[in-house]
């Protein structure tokens, strides 16, 4: 499976850097009407939206799986007490015990 991910991380690679050295044309970019525009790299622009679009993607699975991550934060709360309730239970199963005074404390003493 890593050798997989390798292969298309390379390929990928290799095609944004293509893309980068195909497009070095300078592009102006006005970001506001009061400033003079601002001469960008097409490359830079392009993969710079790219990157926009995957944080952007990225933080809507982050917001949509919070439910999931909540769930999984109360079962391990949840599976941690209850493990230090079975090792309190182990603990005092063998801890010896002190013999019973009354075989039947319910019932009057004769």
């Amino acid at each position: 499976m890593s050798l997989l991910r390798a292969i298309i991380a390379l390929i990928l690679t290799l095609v944004l850097a293509g893309f980068a050295a195909l497009n070095t044309d300078l592009v102006e970019v006005v970001i506001s009407p009061v400033n003079e525009p601002i001469a960008i790299p097409l490359y830079a622009i392009a993969l710079g939206a790219v990157a926009f679009g995957f944080v952007c993607g990225a933080l809507m699975v982050w917001i949509n799986t919070a439910p999931v991550r909540k769930d999984r934060r109360k079962k391990k709360k949840e599976i941690k007490i209850l493990e230090k309730e079975v090792g309190k239970l182990k603990d005092d199963k063998f801890a010896p015990r002190q013999p019973a005074t009354e075989i039947f404390p319910a019932l009057p003493s004769q």
